[in-house]
């Protein structure tokens, strides 16, 4: 597995981790809106995957005005498979409470900005100079 499997894999435990704690929370205190946060986390790591995958997966050259473009297109992409998926849930699905929904939408983007925020990054050789 190279470093670049390894970010995503990585980000997957967390999610999963995330996930569980998430549930465990629901069940304990509003045991109704577990259904609908699990939705919400799934649209959320859907999403976030698919700019993980773009920004850190991809092989590409490391160059500043292509760092912006991927990020940017990364964002974008993001961003519209998530309104593609919430609303094929809501249209699709019967009985989404929405608290549910958006508190597993919610802790499935903080655990990716918590997750990229500690993540150790390596300069290229020629920025070290």
């Amino acid at each position: 597995m190279d470093a670049r499997s390894a970010k995503l894999f990585g980000a997957i435990l967390w999610h999963a981790f995330s996930l569980v704690l998430v549930l465990l929370a629901l069940l304990v205190l509003a045991p109704g809106e577990a259904r609908s946060a699990v939705m919400g986390f799934s649209v959320g790591v859907v999403g976030n995957g698919y700019a993980i995958w773009k920004v850190f997966v991809l092989p590409k050259k490391k160059r500043a005005q292509n760092e912006a473009l991927v990020m940017y297109s990364a964002e974008f992409g993001k961003l519209a498979i998530v309104t593609v998926l919430c609303v094929a849930v809501f249209v699709v699905v019967d009985e989404v409470r929405i608290g549910g929904f958006a508190m597993g939408l919610w802790v499935a983007v903080i655990t990716t900005i918590v997750l990229l925020a500690f993540q150790k990054t390596q300069l290229p050789l020629a920025c070290r100079e």
